[in-house]
């Protein structure tokens, strides 16, 4: 079985089956001349090997055996902690890591950059029915061969969370596969702008209108809760703005220094209160999110980046189906909430939010 596919070479009709919703679209996509990242995929089967050679696997399914029934919170939260700090004790399979440290280096070399996003994909993720938005775990700004290896681990591991372990015991379809997870390994879009876009209208479900969410940079600061995205409704038949809503984005999320994760910097004063979705911004994403609503034939959520240019591209990083339809409100309409859920795949925890 293959450890390492690039999303190039997926075929299309089988990609999700092999690298999971999340990463299966983004090859879809590119199939039909949407522009997504370059990467490549850690497959499910390279998670499987590795966990087999480490002896994870009675061990794993010893410990997940005990949680039959109802369990008590408190025992899957201390079970939890005790998986999860064993499956981080393991060194990564050394035949996994080395075909991933491989990889990692051939795509510094086509992008021409060495930072990287290494995002979760398990095999069930991102479906109509369940999201699990928020449950596993991605890391952005990553730098050098050995902490991506270590980033795949972490999302592996991110299976054995008590928020994973929760939200999976309370759907018997996903637990009795216990999310065979894939991970991605993409280039990290040097982003001008970076939002979410909606082809249905994400608290009424009305198709007449195409809802774009975005701030200056990376969306982090919105994963957060610092700053809060402009927003857009276009008309969804000719693409005429027909709202725009300004927010004050008081912070910027940016590469830390020496390039290693994000960190939050105060925006540039002239910044905070410019439009972020300028005309050709606007043009792009809507023009992107209807391509990929007809492909689908229902209702999407798109993540993008508006690269730094010139000139200047608008990528998609993700795609899924929204989770409402019809003429069905949420209880309450928070900006934040909606873009943090559905642009940037957090979910909210008793401490915050949380990816």
């Amino acid at each position: 079985m293959s450890r390492v596919l690039w999303l190039d070479d997926l075929e299309p009709h089988d990609a999700t089956a092999r690298v999971g919703p999340k990463l299966g679209r983004l090859a879809e996509l590119s199939a039909v001349g949407v522009e997504v990242p370059r990467g490549f995929a850690v497959t499910a089967s390279a998670c499987a090997e590795h966990e087999g050679a480490a002896g994870l696997t009675d061990v794993l399914a010893a410990a997940l055996g005990r949680l039959d029934g109802t369990p008590a919170p408190l025992e899957v939260s201390a079970l939890a902690r005790d998986l999860h700090a064993h499956y981080l004790s393991c060194p990564v399979e050394p035949a996994v890591a080395a075909e991933v440290e491989a990889a990692y280096r051939e795509l510094v070399a086509q992008v021409r950059d060495d930072v990287v996003a290494v995002r979760s994909s398990a095999l069930g993720e991102d479906a109509r029915e369940a999201s699990f938005a928020g449950v596993f775990d991605s890391y952005l700004g990553l730098r050098g061969a050995t902490d991506v290896v270590a980033a795949v681990r972490e999302c592996w591991a991110s299976r054995f969370s008590a928020r994973a372990l929760t939200y999976q015991l309370r759907r018997p379809w996903a637990a009795a596969q216990w999310m065979p997870m894939a991970v991605g390994v993409l280039e990290l879009l040097p982003a001008y702008s970076s939002g979410v876009a909606f082809s249905a209208h994400p608290t009424t479900g009305a198709r007449d209108r195409i809802v774009v969410e975005g701030t200056f940079g990376w969306g982090e600061a919105v994963v957060q809760g610092l700053v809060t995205p402009d927003r857009a409704e276009l008309d969804a038949q000719d693409g005429r703005l027909l709202r725009y809503d300004v927010a004050d984005k008081a912070v910027l999320s940016t590469l830390a220094p020496g390039g290693a994760g994000m960190v939050a910097v105060p925006m540039p004063g002239a910044r905070r209160s410019e439009a972020v979705l300028d005309p050709g911004t606007l043009r792009a994403v809507g023009d992107v999110v209807r391509t990929i609503d007809q492909f689908y034939g229902h209702p999407v959520d798109v993540e993008w980046v508006v690269t730094q240019g010139p000139p200047r591209r608008c990528v998609v990083v993700q795609a899924r189906p929204v989770t409402i339809s019809g003429p069905v409100p949420l209880p309450v309409w928070d900006p934040v909430d909606a873009a943090m859920r559905y642009a940037f795949g957090a979910t909210r925890s008793p401490d915050g939010w949380v990816r």
